[in-house]
């Protein structure tokens, strides 16, 4: 078994002190999908995430975007948020919101769950007077821009949460309709607790080469991070798929005169060849990337770019 780098602590990922300060006195550490998640939003990267319930994914996007959005200090447009979170139900907005409430209460982050009927205009209201973070459902977000309540000229952030949530018929429709309105070059980070194919057709057509990470159990937090990590079957179709280079094995890179990179879907490997003459483990972290098959229906791909005390 692959012994890697011991977890980090908070104020090695590099998070703002405000923020590590928000965080209950029950957090010891990064949890292994927070050791790996965090670090790879703040680089701007996009991501998908596969993780259980209670690996810390609510925390891991919640403090990378209030990071994101509380440096620089850049004030939000009237009705145009910086980020978009991407819910299944309103009441797991609320949810959401509470999270950010807490995690973000020492940061100059504004944020608002959208609500529908009589509280509509509370909705409209929390737009007009600017804010950082707006959490809604597909439905929502899509009736709020049709009714010209929210511009989105200024998203920098998209997060779907609980991606496999949205796979029901209910969301698709809307899903189709806000893809081709959200700007070129934003982030998207996508975490799941499921490795359902179906999961391809969000990820090919709202990612661009993103990071797959499926971190091991939490049990594993006080010991490093053990592996190989292994990713679901679908993700052979999403381009690029590659994980930050601090998982790579030790011993397996000492053993490289140099890093051989293979053409990708972008034309960049996800990964090197091992040195010639020299048995190389055969534990792959990631699965080698193909080009994806993008469907020839439905809005064109975009290129993008970015209470707490229960973990996930």
């Amino acid at each position: 078994m692959r012994t890697y780098p011991t977890v980090p602590t908070f104020a090695q990922l590099g998070l703002l002190d405000n923020l590590i300060k928000a965080l209950p006195d029950t957090f010891p550490g990064p949890t292994p999908l927070q050791a790996l998640a965090v670090p790879t939003l703040l680089q701007g990267r996009d991501l998908i995430a596969l993780a259980p319930d209670g690996a810390g994914k609510t925390v891991a996007w919640s403090i990378s975007v209030l990071h994101k959005m509380a440096r620089p200090p850049v004030s939000a447009e009237p009705n145009a948020p910086r980020a978009l979170v991407l819910v299944h139900s309103p009441a797991r907005a609320e949810s959401v919101a509470v999270d950010i409430s807490h995690l973000g209460r020492y940061v100059p982050v504004r944020h608002t769950a959208a609500e529908d009927g009589s509280s509509w205009n509370r909705t409209v209201s929390a737009l007009k007077g600017g804010i950082e973070i707006l959490v809604a459902t597909p439905r929502q977000f899509l009736d709020l821009w049709k009714q010209r309540e929210l511009k989105l000229h200024g998203v920098e952030i998209v997060v779907i949460d609980d991606a496999e949530q949205l796979l029901d018929g209910m969301h698709q429709d809307s899903l189709d309709q806000l893809l081709p309105e959200l700007p070129v070059g934003r982030q998207t980070a996508m975490f799941t607790s499921s490795s359902a194919p179906e999961l391809r057709s969000i990820a090919v057509l709202w990612l661009t080469k993103p990071v797959a990470i499926k971190p091991p159990p939490v049990a594993t937090q006080l010991k490093g991070l053990e592996g190989p990590i292994h990713l679901p079957e679908w993700l052979n179709d999403v381009p690029e798929v590659v994980l930050p280079d601090w998982l790579s094995d030790p011993d397996e890179e000492a053993a490289k005169p140099e890093r051989k990179v293979g053409k990708g879907a972008a034309g960049k490997g996800a990964g090197g060849k091992p040195a010639v003459g020299k048995a190389a483990p055969k534990a792959p972290v990631a699965k080698p990337a193909v080009p994806s098959k993008r469907p020839a229906a439905g809005p064109a791909p975009l290129k993008k770019r970015p209470g707490p005390g229960k973990r996930g």
